[in-house]
């Protein structure tokens, strides 16, 4: 009996020193508080409220907003240019929210993820999303645990009591980014972007500060053109271009610590993580700036535009992403393009296709459906590049143009709706490119147009094709030339090129 008593208790023992690390609460502490900003809540709150009353509340649509880019300095000097972007998320619902970061402390290679399940700062406790983190280490091993990692680093906790200040509810997924090669980018947008898809309610928030300059930064061009760099930057981040931004940090080699965690979101935008995306700029200033506006503690908004001359200063810019539609107005245009092949087929079936018609429904696009069985072979794809349609009016028509009407199928039989799998490309007008060269995969979806015997021949690709069927460039022009009804190489010399933006989401 004495045995069995003690085989069950080294059991026991054993199987808490298993389960350990998952049950037990592990709390990261802020470190910075008291220093960068009040330890006291009364007084961070304060501190906060004031920061809010002064953001514009005029620049900025605060509908479906999915990312910010916010600073990380100390709240004296970056606390109202954060403002101005987290108060789009004030009172806003979020079940979690990722935030990226970069390192300021250690240097590793890739994603650095919290080995803590608790992050307390003076506003309170905040939990960490396990089961997220569990995932990412387990998609990719490139996320992972590094000892010492987060522990001192800032660019994380800074934003901690502006979300609690703002959410509730809520829980996060702090991601501190390391070294990254150029083919690391798109893995970990992929792998993040696998957070989106679960169900929960996710905000991104990018921490990042922009130009470091003077001797201490060991970045000394000449004052003028800090404002200029930064600007450059920037405007690559509005147009959603990570090749843009790419090449604005190389030709400048401008300071900005959270180069990668933007990276990041522009990559996740890209791919069409995000959905159709438009960025606008809340705040932009430097910390001389801001020191040259104060009056005591007071802030004179009005002075933050005037130039003041540094030798050293850090730059804060903030901006807001926001998805063009929401994960509701997603559901309805699926729902009412699975109607109406439904209706088509069977017409004696009441089917409910009653559903409100929202501002972003009303917007005119183009737009492409696609139709495939469960096991992913293609049964119809027809679209319009321009439509001076409504977006809820011109999915149904092409849904039964995509059911019925492809010549390239036969027309779906009532056997088959069950089987099927239908997506919706929401597509950007059209513009003209000077060459093939500016195309981007995976984010450009292609027009090819040539003129033969007086005669205009042109195809066209929606921007995920190339990467379905793993084609670089050349190969992707290859088969659209042919697809026009042209030799493989024909696009190479007097061919026009369009391209557009497009986004896809399915059942």
């Amino acid at each position: 009996m004495k045995l069995k008593l003690l085989f069950l208790f080294v059991c026991i023992i054993n199987s808490s020193f298993l389960f350990g690390s998952i049950q037990t609460k592990k709390i990261q502490k802020a470190h910075l508080a008291g220093s960068w900003y009040p330890a006291d809540k009364q007084k961070l709150t304060k501190d906060l409220d004031y920061y809010f009353s002064l953001a514009d509340k005029n620049i900025i649509n605060k509908n479906n907003i999915s990312a910010i880019i916010v600073p990380h300095a100390g709240y004296r000097f970056s606390g109202l240019c954060a403002a101005n972007a987290y108060q789009t998320i004030k009172k806003s619902s979020f079940d979690r929210v990722i935030i990226i970061g970069p390192s300021h402390n250690k240097s590793f290679n890739g994603i650095a993820l919290p080995n803590y399940t608790i992050y307390k700062t003076p506003m309170g406790k905040i939990s960490i999303d396990k089961k997220a983190i569990s995932k990412l280490s387990k998609k990719s091993s490139l996320f992972k645990i590094i000892p010492n990692v987060h522990q001192k680093e800032h660019s994380i906790e800074i934003q901690l009591p502006f979300l609690d200040y703002c959410l509730n509810n809520f829980s996060i997924v702090p991601l501190i980014v390391g070294k990254l090669t150029e083919a690391d980018f798109q893995k970990v947008a992929k792998t993040i972007s696998t957070l989106l898809n679960d169900g929960k309610k996710t905000l991104i928030v990018i921490s990042s500060d922009f130009i470091h300059y003077g001797p201490r930064f060991n970045y000394t061009p000449a004052f003028s053109d800090v404002k200029k760099f930064d600007t450059m930057a920037i405007e690559a981040i509005l147009e959603k271009s990570y090749i843009k931004f790419d090449d604005v940090i190389k030709k400048t080699k401008a300071t900005i610590c959270g180069e990668s965690p933007i990276k990041i979101l522009l990559k996740l935008i890209e791919t069409g993580a995000l959905g159709q995306t438009e960025i606008q700029l809340a705040s932009y200033y430097n910390s001389a700036q801001i020191e040259d506006s104060r009056n005591g503690k007071n802030i004179d908004v009005k002075k933050l535009s005037k130039i003041v001359p540094a030798k050293s200063s850090v730059s804060y810019a903030s901006l807001v992403c926001r998805s063009i539609l929401t994960p509701q107005e997603k559901n309805l245009l699926l729902k009412s393009a699975r109607n109406t092949i439904t209706h088509k087929l069977f017409p004696e079936k009441k089917l409910d296709d009653h559903f409100t018609i929202t501002d972003n429904l009303k917007k005119k696009s183009g737009a492409f459906v696609t139709i495939k069985t469960k096991s992913g072979k293609l049964r119809g794809c027809i679209g319009r590049i321009i439509s001076n349609n409504s977006l809820y009016k011109i999915i149904p028509e092409v849904a039964q143009s995509t059911a019925f009407h492809d010549s390239r199928f036969l027309p779906l039989t009532k056997k088959e709706l069950d089987d099927i799998v239908i997506s919706i490309t929401v597509l950007s007008p059209p513009r003209l490119v000077k060459s093939y060269n500016d195309i981007i995969l995976g984010k450009h979806g292609i027009i090819l147009e040539k003129t033969v015997n007086g005669f205009k021949q042109s195809a066209v690709y929606l921007p995920q094709v190339p990467e379905e069927q793993g084609w670089n460039l050349t190969q992707t022009l290859n088969s659209l030339s042919k697809k026009a009804g042209l030799k493989k190489d024909d696009w190479k010399k007097e061919t026009q090129f369009k391209v557009f933006e497009g986004f896809e989401f399915s059942e």
